[in-house]
């Protein structure tokens, strides 16, 4: 998939073209569900953390001018990496006490995600702009 592919991919999402939307399932979210599911996860969390991936991109791309400088593909796929680990290091975090629940909402995990996405591609502009000696 090449840049003006990934342009594309982002204006189905905002436009919701559902044909387009199917074509980044079908081809997409295999590979999530592979990697989710070789990392102590399963098929339902797979689908959680595309869709979750998928809603917050939607949402990036209506707020503020958003372009993708690597394929579609590559960038979803390390995003919802991203967003899976961070599941992960989360449940390993939690302490299990039937009694007691603290409830975050879905915005503010959303909002995380962004954050932690754009920190992500600040961190690999900078480090492209490192030579290769400081590399």
């Amino acid at each position: 998939m090449t840049q003006s592919n990934s342009n594309i991919y982002l204006q189905a999402l905002l436009n919701r073209d559902e044909k387009l939307i199917l074509k980044i399932y079908k081809e997409m979210l295999p590979k999530v569900t592979s990697f989710v599911k070789n990392n102590k996860g399963t098929q339902e969390d797979a689908q959680e953390v595309f869709q979750k991936v998928l809603y917050q991109l939607t949402a990036r791309v209506k707020v503020q001018k958003f372009e993708i400088n690597s394929s579609f593909e590559a960038y979803l796929f390390t995003a919802c990496k991203n967003l899976w680990r961070r599941e992960l290091n989360n449940r390993q975090k939690e302490v299990r006490n039937d009694g007691v629940f603290e409830l975050v909402s879905e915005d503010q995990d959303n909002s995380e995600a962004i954050l932690e996405q754009e920190r992500w591609e600040l961190f690999e502009e900078k480090i492209a702009s490192l030579t290769e000696n400081c590399r």
